[in-house]
């Protein structure tokens, strides 16, 4: 027989499967069919405990109960408290996020595209397409494309191309804090190179 049952409280037992409390759907007004533990059977490759229940709702599974060997096993599951990243999926693409609650990370598998992400400040982008990689976090930026390398935070950047490196914002030679300007000239009429200091 297959059920759908609402997933409780998950946890591992002695052979490291993930097991789960399935918790069938009501048949009469006071009663439900409860399987107890079941162990999960995930994709190859692919293990998940399902976050446990809160006053959003709970995750929910599909259970047989005729599998030689078990007295019932959990083949599928679904969790309708992440139904939002859903909406970053168009045909054929595909996600594999967290589902506790505040814990907001996924991976996006797109058209020529796969991106990493954790909250919204922390990106790893592959974007074969537009031929660009980027990461991002917290500000600062690492972008590889066709049209070089560009690493910036803060309004500073080191800018690779085409044999050349530029540096923009304030260098700071020999330390981190700067102190006096670099100078340029000649002994008798010395000029403070703009942008560019002596560190300590």
């Amino acid at each position: 027989m297959i059920s759908v049952v609402d997933l409780g409280s998950s946890s591992l037992n002695s052979s490291n499967v993930v097991e789960a409390q399935c918790q069938g759907t009501p048949v009469t007004d006071d009663a439900a069919p409860d399987f107890g533990k079941v162990p999960l059977m995930f994709g190859l490759g692919f293990a998940a405990r399902p976050a446990p229940a809160n006053d959003q709702g709970n995750a929910q599974g599909v259970v047989l109960d005729d599998v030689a060997g078990f007295p019932a096993v959990c083949v599928g599951a679904f969790d309708p408290r992440s139904t939002h990243v859903y909406q970053n999926l168009a045909e054929g693409d595909t996600a594999v996020f967290s589902t506790g609650e505040g814990f907001d990370s996924q991976i996006l598998f797109k058209d020529q595209v796969a991106a990493m992400m954790v909250g919204d400040d922390c990106a790893i982008a592959i974007n074969r397409r537009d031929k660009k990689i980027a990461v991002t976090g917290f500000g600062a930026t690492i972008e590889l494309s066709e049209s070089g390398i560009v690493l910036a935070e803060g309004g500073a950047a080191i800018v690779i191309k085409g044999g050349t490196i530029s540096l923009i914002g304030n260098v700071v030679l020999g330390g981190m804090t700067p102190s006096d300007p670099l100078l340029a000239g000649t002994p008798l009429s010395p000029v403070s190179t703009a942008g560019v200091f002596y560190g300590v």
